[in-house]
């Protein structure tokens, strides 16, 4: 079993007297990871705000910290906050899965402003990140069947004449009136 509250004590010692800026960062990182789920959004916040002016806190990390803090201000219901969050974790150019979670919470920050249209649309926009494309059936095309009808003709125009040649008799010995050869 975990001991969040003593994990609390531990990370808040760490961030106040820290060895070097690595290890101030991760602190921050785990303050915050112990503080939400004990609800402790206020000590979250600070320690969210306190590590994104950290300057060798990597991009991921200021995403997740950004996406932490829209959810905690969802979660505390302060709508105008968590979409200023939501639209800073999309300014931050975002791949497409943060993308998706940032549209996604921006959608529902705006439905709790009671701003439909616009949840509405960020959230058709998140699920267009998500869509599998259809697969695309190629149609011949009139130019190709044409090709290959020519093609055809011509084939069984060069059989009919090839056969049309092999029955006429040879000129070498022509028939008497009889209908014998000469020879």
């Amino acid at each position: 079993s975990h001991d969040y509250g003593q994990a609390m004590i531990d990370l808040r010692r760490t961030v106040a007297k820290p060895n070097d800026s690595i290890q101030l960062a991760n602190a921050y990182l785990l303050l915050i990871k112990a503080a939400i789920p004990l609800r402790n959004y206020d000590e979250a916040l600070h320690a969210i705000h306190k590590a994104m002016r950290l300057p060798q806190l990597s991009t991921a990390s200021k995403q997740e910290l950004l996406q932490d803090a829209a959810r905690i201000h969802l979660e505390l219901s302060a709508p105008d906050s968590a979409e200023t969050y939501s639209r800073m974790l999309l300014a931050s150019q975002p791949d497409s899965m943060v993308t998706f979670r940032a549209l996604q919470l921006l959608s529902a920050a705006e439905a709790r402003q009671n701003r439909y249209d616009s949840a509405w649309y960020h959230l058709q926009r998140s699920l267009q990140l998500i869509q599998v494309p259809k697969p695309t059936i190629v149609q011949p095309s009139t130019t190709g069947i044409s090709v290959a009808m020519l093609a055809l003709a011509l084939l069984g125009w060069g059989a009919w004449l090839f056969q049309r040649l092999m029955r006429i008799p040879s000129t070498d010995n022509p028939p008497d009136k009889a209908g014998t050869s000469l020879h």
